[in-house]
């Protein structure tokens, strides 16, 4: 049906929509009222309009807006009474067609005693051809293919019974295939696959019986290198979860319970190298944590206790050399101490601006600081930031 805030012409009569023409009518009555005031008195006249067959006689004796609404609804039962006509007249050929309000066809199918039957087609606005699919005694049969408003095909399903049955495509817009579905009595059944644009293999996902069940594979977009394996089992992740580097090298090794990370925690470099590793109880750092510069020395161990931070927190630089130390409580810092790398780190950075690069190198060997100079007291923000 098209916009109620059209005007429509009908036997060559305007035909309103009621909300304008209650705006209409409330200003008639200001104006007719604002004259009888003036004049002191009202005239009354009646207005016939005789028409012909194609013409409609409307007694002005009644408001606008009534008016005008029993000509919206004339007009609507004349329309739903043409579309069921023309329904009716498909019937009677074999034929169901179904229409959109401008008139333009929205679904055709034929029908058997009462069944749709065979060929069944549905169709946009446009005209275009939106899908097709056939149909036995009523019910879903075979493929059932859908396309875009341009024509171009986007997914192809096959159906039994009505049931979704074997391997559902989905396509690119390129028509390249973007996904595949294999069904079974209408639920997911199978190893599920989607693909980059490139056409190259992008993930694979097991399904039994409509949930994912088993390993999961995503792979980098040359569809060969495995980027992420992991495991799902009644909606929730289970067992051994890894990462890749393009490389084909691990890059974080980690087990899951139901959906928690629950074990040790390792992150390695490209190379293989250990960057990091953490322990984790039902989803909760719990245990040493460790993370090491890309070479390979420590740089950072602490300990966790139910997901906060616990006991001494120890930092090296990349010879080893303490930088500095924090001890927590439940996450809290109690105290902290900068190391003798630090301090030396902090001494060169303040003499820079001071000394000669003689006098620093001198300085630095001997590890003693010129009279005159003090280190800054310390606070708990060298121990996030460290010199």
């Amino acid at each position: 049906m098209g916009s109620k805030d059209d005007v429509l012409l009908v036997e060559e009569v305007v035909v309103i929509h009621p909300r304008h023409a209650r705006v209409d009518s409330q200003q008639n009555q200001g104006q007719e009222g604002a004259g009888a005031a003036n004049t002191g008195a009202g005239a009354t006249n009646n207005a016939t309009n005789v028409a012909s067959d194609k013409s409609v006689a409307i007694e002005h004796s009644g408001s606008q807006a009534e008016v005008a609404a029993d000509l919206w609804a004339n007009f609507e039962r004349e329309r739903l009474a043409r579309q069921a006509n023309r329904e009716s007249e498909a019937q009677e050929l074999g034929k169901r067609q179904q229409y959109f309000s401008q008139g333009v066809l929205i679904y055709e199918c034929t029908v058997v005693n009462g069944r749709e039957e065979g060929e069944c087609r549905a169709y946009y606005p446009s005209g275009e051809l939106k899908y097709v699919c056939h149909k036995k005694q009523g019910k879903m049969q075979g493929l059932a293919q859908h396309y875009l408003e341009n024509g171009t095909l986007c997914e192809e399903i096959y159906f039994a019974n009505d049931q979704r049955e074997g391997v559902a495509k989905e396509y690119y817009p390129s028509g390249v295939v973007k996904e595949e579905i294999p069904y079974y009595n209408g639920k997911e059944e199978g190893v599920a696959r989607s693909y980059f644009f490139t056409g190259t293999l992008k993930a694979e996902i097991p399904f039994k019986r409509g949930k994912v069940e088993g390993l999961i594979r995503r792979y980098f977009p040359d569809g060969k290198t495995v980027f992420e394996e992991c495991e799902q089992y009644d909606g929730k992740w289970q067992g051994p979860h890894l990462l890749y580097h393009d490389n084909g090298q691990l890059q974080v090794v980690s087990t899951m319970v139901d959906s928690k990370l629950h074990g040790p925690v390792m992150e390695f470099a490209r190379d293989g190298t250990l960057l990091h590793e953490l322990t984790f109880m039902r989803g909760e750092p719990h245990g040493i944590e460790k993370t090491y510069y890309d070479a390979g020395p420590l740089f950072l161990a602490s300990t966790f206790v139910r997901g906060r931070k616990e006991g001494i927190e120890n930092c090296f630089n990349a010879k080893g050399e303490l930088l500095f130390s924090v001890s927590y409580r439940q996450g809290q810092i109690l105290m902290g101490q900068i190391g003798l790398a630090a301090r030396d780190a902090r001494l060169k950075l303040q003499l820079s601006m001071k000394l000669s690069g003689e006098e620093l190198r001198a300085w630095s060997e001997k590890k003693q600081a010129p009279l005159g100079v003090q280190l800054a007291p310390w606070t708990p923000s060298d121990v996030l930031m460290p010199v």
